[in-house]
């Protein structure tokens, strides 16, 4: 039995399938390279959060003491500072 069709059996629908497996192979491809398009967007999005933490480490110890402990104390500033992916 192939495609669902018992062997010297017709079906109307006997031949479409060899088509309709060709077009799911496509669309799983199209899928497939957008999961793919989508984890590098994703690797690049963390390698600039990264960036993104170190440099903001980098210019709040350039401030001085007393002004760098109001902008540490933000909550947003701690959270931009402590996100991590899980």
């Amino acid at each position: 039995m192939r495609f669902g069709v018992a062997a010297g059996s017709v079906s109307r629908f006997a031949e479409p399938a060899p088509a309709f497996l060709v077009m799911m192979d496509i669309e799983i491809n199209k899928l497939n390279k957008i999961v793919s398009d989508k984890d590098k967007e994703i690797a690049d999005l963390l390698v600039l959060i990264d960036t993104l933490q170190t440099n903001l480490r980098s210019a709040v110890s350039q401030v001085d003491p007393d002004k760098a402990k109001s902008i540490t104390e933000v909550q947003s500033f701690k959270w931009c500072l402590n996100w991590r992916k899980e």
